[in-house]
């Protein structure tokens, strides 16, 4: 079976383009279950996928490409979670930005709300902090956010894609003979 050769970055952003859809669907539904707690399910389902679909993504890809080594299997993952991570975190700095420009606001002072109400001397002064940082406006902005967003996809996609790499490998049922 001769393919032709495919770059792995090329191959992680098709990757991507499956990851960031669903990575974006997971953060917009579990920013909802604030609201409703009906969003938690579907939100976990989301959190879920996500692995699955990385693992398929990676097989696909040593399967077309049985020439890929563990590294080149493992780059092609990373790609995939940072191609993803980039589509998600435009999503969520857009919907902050101009759907739920208070957001942050809610949630800060929903966490103020909480340890103002419990009587450790340690809640309170986490609740007087984040009083402050109301106070001098100096919660995360939507780019902060989607950058954290961003670092986190990419890190624990590395993590993730490297256990795949191995797995896909050392399990796959492609023929090594031609390699």
């Amino acid at each position: 079976m001769n393919t032709p050769y495919e770059s792995v970055y090329v191959a992680g952003a098709r990757g991507g383009l499956v990851l960031g859809p669903v990575m974006t669907l997971a953060v917009m539904l579990l920013g909802a279950s604030v609201y409703s707690a009906m969003w938690s399910l579907p939100a976990l389902a989301c959190c879920l996928a996500v692995p699955v679909l990385a693992y398929f993504i990676i097989g696909k890809v040593y399967r077309t490409n049985p020439s890929y080594s563990f590294s080149a299997l493992w780059l092609t993952g990373i790609c995939a979670f940072f191609f993803g991570g980039l589509i998600m975190g435009a999503v969520v700095a857009g919907t902050l930005r101009w759907v739920q420009p208070g957001f942050m606001h809610y949630m800060v002072s929903q966490v103020v709300d909480i340890y103002s109400n419990v009587p450790d001397a340690q809640a309170q002064n986490v609740a007087d902090t984040l009083n402050k940082m109301i106070e001098a406006n100096t919660l995360p902005t939507p780019v902060d956010c989607a950058l954290e967003l961003i670092y986190a996809a990419v890190f624990s996609g590395s993590l993730l894609s490297m256990i795949y790499a191995v797995v896909v490998r050392r399990t796959s049922r492609v023929s090594r003979k031609n390699l």
